[in-house]
C-alpha cells in the first residue's frame, strides 16, 4: 500500500528515505498529513488549524502547547523520530504543516560517526569514531522542547526584579506542562541535562535547563514565519545539548530537527565542537560570553590570545570584501595578475584554520576560489573548492 501510494503522491517523492523499511515506519505520519488526495485524508483531532488569518502573525497573548509531529490519540509518538513539545503562540504551527511532505524523516549518517564521552573538569564531549569528510552529516536530532527564552509576566509590576521573577515562575509552570506531554524517556533525558543556573535564586530548574542548553532556532523558523524574527525561540536537544568549532549546526524546519555536519575533514578520535559565541570577537569578549555557562575555554586560540586576536582581526577585515564584486573587478581590471584573487583567497583560508571553519565566511571563501579557478580554466581545482 505504501509503495502504491508513492506512485501518485508528490509529498512522498519529496521525502528521502534510506530504505523501504524506513518509509514504512514513517507511513502512519505521512498518511495522516498527506495532501495528495484530500478525500482520503485521515482526520487527526489533535491538529486544529489556527486559520489562514494567523499563518504569518504571532499572537503573543495566546500561548499554546503543541506536539510537532503530533501524538497519536493514545499519547504515543506518531513519528519514530519522536515529537517536539512546543510552547508557541497562535499562528506559529500552520506554516510548518504547509511544508510539502512535512514532517520529513530526521536524516542519519550512512555510518555512525560519533560517540559521547565524559571528560573530567569539562563534562560531556563528542568525538569522531571514524574519519569524517567536510560537509558530511555527523548527527541529527529532533528537539525535546521548543520555547521562547524571554518571557514577560501576565500582569504588570512596578519593580523590574519582581516582574522578572514572576515571568520565570509563570514560564516554569508552562515548562512543567510541556514535560508532562513528553514520553518518559524524553522527559528523563531533559531532566538529565546540565543546569548552569541552579545557584540563581530566581531561576527555576526547568528554565535554567533551557537557558543552559537551548540552541537558537528563530532565524531558521523566521524564514517561514516572518513574525518569528522578533521572538527568540530556542530548542533543547537530548544529545546535541551535552557537547561544546569544527562542526556546523543548522535547524531544519521540514524535518523539525537540528543537523550537525562537518565544517572540515575530521580525523577519527578528534573532538567535535560547535561555537557558543561570536568566533571573530577578541578572546576577552568571547570569554565574557562564556561566563554565563561558568566555563573557561582553554583551546589554543584562547590560551594564545595575542596571535589569535590578530588573526581574527585580519579575517574580519578581509571578509568585508564581497566575493562576487571582487571576481568581477578582477576579471575586468587588466592590471591585476591572474593569481591576484587566488593569493588573497588562499591567505584567508589559512587564517580560518584555527577552528573557524564553521563560519559562513569560510564556505564563501572556498566558493570564491572555486569561481576563480573556473575562470582560469582549472577545472580540477574549481570542483575541489566548489563541492567541499
Amino acid at each position: 500500500m505504501v509503495m502504491e501510494h508513492a506512485k501518485d503522491c508528490e509529498d512522498v517523492n519529496t521525502s528521502i528515505y534510506s530504505n523501504r523499511e524506513r518509509q514504512k515506519q514513517h507511513w502512519p505520519v505521512h498518511k495522516s498529513l498527506c495532501t495528495a488526495d484530500p478525500s482520503k485524508q485521515y482526520p487527526i483531532p489533535i491538529i486544529k488549524p489556527d486559520g489562514p488569518e494567523n499563518l504569518d502573525r504571532v499572537d503573543i497573548h495566546r500561548v499554546k502547547l503543541i506536539s510537532i509531529p503530533p501524538h497519536c490519540s493514545d499519547g504515543s509518538p506518531m513519528d519514530p523520530d519522536g515529537s517536539t513539545e512546543c510552547i508557541t503562540y497562535a499562528g506559529m504551527r500552520d506554516a510548518n504543516f504547509r511544508i510539502i511532505g512535512f514532517p520529513f524523516r530526521v536524516p542519519w549518517p550512512t555510518k555512525p560517526a560519533h560517540t559521547l564521552k565524559k571528560i573530567q573538569g569539562i563534562g560531556w564531549s563528542m568525538f569522531a569514531t571514524r574519519d569524517i569528510k567536510a560537509g558530511e552529516l555527523i548527527f541529527a536530532e529532533r528537539p525535546l522542547l521548543l520555547s521562547e527564552i524571554t518571557w514577560d509576566p501576565s500582569q504588570k509590576y512596578d519593580d523590574p526584579q519582581e516582574a522578572a521573577k514572576m515571568a520565570c515562575l509563570e514560564a516554569e509552570n508552562i515548562f512543567q506542562a510541556a514535560l508532562q506531554r513528553m514520553t518518559l524517556d524524553r522527559r528523563e533525558a531533559f531532566m538529565k541535562l546540565q543546569n548552569c543556573h541552579s545557584h540563581e535564586v530566581d531561576c527555576p530548574p526547568l528554565f535554567g535547563i533551557l537557558r543552559t542548553n537551548g540552541s537558537a532556532a528563530h532565524d531558521t523558523l523566521g524564514g517561514i514565519i516572518s513574525s518569528l524574527l522578533d521572538h527568540k525561540m530556542y530548542a533543547v536537544f537530548k544529545a546535541i545539548g551535552v557537547f561544546k568549532a569544527i562542526g556546523k549546526s543548522q535547524f531544519t524546519p521540514r524535518s523539525f530537527s537540528l543537523q550537525l555536519s562537518a565544517a572540515r575533514d575530521i580525523r577519527a578520535g578528534e573532538e567535535i565542537t560547535i561555537g557558543y559565541v561570536g568566533l571573530l570577537k577578541p578572546q576577552v569578549v568571547r570569554q565574557a560570553g562564556l561566563n554565563s555557562y561558568y566555563f573557561v575555554c582553554l583551546c589554543r586560540a584562547c590560551t594564545d590570545s595575542a596571535a589569535s586576536d590578530s588573526r581574527r582581526q585580519q579575517i574580519a577585515a578581509m571578509v568585508q570584501m564581497d566575493s562576487i564584486d571582487a571576481i568581477v573587478l578582477w576579471l575586468n581590471k587588466r592590471t591585476h595578475p591572474d593569481d591576484y584573487l587566488e593569493k588573497k583567497g588562499l591567505k584567508l583560508l589559512g587564517l580560518f584554520e584555527e577552528g573557524l571553519e564553521c563560519l559562513d565566511n569560510y564556505s564563501a571563501c572556498k566558493h570564491m576560489l572555486g569561481a576563480v579557478y573556473a575562470a582560469l580554466g582549472n577545472k580540477q581545482k574549481a570542483l575541489a573548492y566548489l563541492w567541499t
